[in-house]
This record gives C-alpha cells, structure tokens and sequence, in this order.
C-alpha cells in the first residue's frame, strides 16, 4: 500500500483583507456587511477593489431581500443554483441562512430531484424550473414562459432572474479565485 498524500488547498488568489486593510472612505461598506453577520471569504477577497465591494453590497441586498418572493423560496433557488453550480462555497454559506430563516429540510434534502419531488408546491416547482434553466445558461421553454408569465409579475421574474445569475456571477467568482468556506 502507498503513502498516503495529503494536500492543502491552494490559499485565495488574492488576500482576504480586513477592515482594518481599506481605505478610510471603503469602512462604511464593511461596517454595513458586517452588521448582518459574519464578513464572508467572497467579500473578504472582494474589498481588495473597494468600489466594486460598494456595487456588488448595494445588488446583493436588492437581490436578495426583496427579490418578490417568500424567503424561503430565495433560499431554495440559491441552494439550487449552488448545486448547479457544485459551488462548494455557496452552499457552505447559503445553507447556514436558509436553516436559520427556517427552510424546511425536506425541501432542501429534495432539491436534488425536485421535478420528482411531492415537498415542493407548484409556484416552487416553477421557480426551480426557472432558475435550471438560468443556472444551465438554456433557453427558457415556450411553456416555461407562459407559466411564469401567467403567475408572476414582470418584477418577480426580473427579481428572481437577477437573484439566479448573482449567484452563478459569486460561484464562478469563488471559484477563480479559490475561494475556500469557513467551516464551523
């Protein structure tokens, strides 16, 4: 039997800075981050380009509170894209959230195969269709239009379409830039 070889991750392409690391007039956007948890990796490795630390805050807090759907449904595609996207990191951070905001475990264990799945109701199951398609990159079915078209509005669909891509935009991030999650 061979020795057994163990690796340790390539550290992030850039630094994770800290507060303390930006510039004076950048703090705010780090303190308004920070006041809702924890500053993640992704943001860590994002401050070292203070402006667009600003921009990506400012779309990640319309996307992701008030993408005009129930919250646990946000959770879900989120969770879903992360599984499109085998983002590792995206989960890692994403399921940490859902389960505090109370996303039923079955719905998440079921993401897998959601189209087979009895946990999800019909708005849910349209939503995940949607966001397949988007994650994939696919053109949406002529029926999968009509379907959104007729149950949600013109607001939803942006605001979900714009939630999925921001977290394709994150995965491939994290990825390039070898971003690793924090274990707890």
């Amino acid at each position: 039997m061979g020795a057994v070889v163990t690796t340790t991750p390539a550290p992030a392409v850039l630094p994770l800075l800290e507060r303390a690391d930006l510039p004076f007039a950048a703090q705010p956007i780090w303190d308004c981050i920070a006041e809702r948890g924890p500053v993640a990796p992704m943001i860590k490795v994002l401050a070292n380009h203070p402006p667009l630390l600003d921009a990506y805050w400012r779309l990640g807090v319309v996307v992701n509170d008030d993408p005009g759907i129930p919250s646990t449904t946000m959770h879900l595609l989120a969770l879903r894209t992360c599984q499109l996207d085998r983002s590792e990191y995206g989960w890692t951070q994403r399921l940490k959230k859902a389960t505090a905001d109370g996303v039923d475990a079955a719905k998440i264990a079921g993401l897998d195969d959601w189209s087979d799945s009895t946990a999800f109701d019909n708005d849910e199951r349209l939503l995940l269709a949607f966001t397949d398609h988007l994650a994939a990159h696919a053109p949406l079915s002529e029926s999968l239009r009509v379907g959104l078209t007729e149950r949600f509005t013109p607001d939803v669909i942006v605001g979900v379409a714009m939630l999925v891509l921001y977290y394709v935009m994150n995965h491939k991030y994290v990825d390039v830039m070898k971003i690793r999650p924090v274990q707890s």
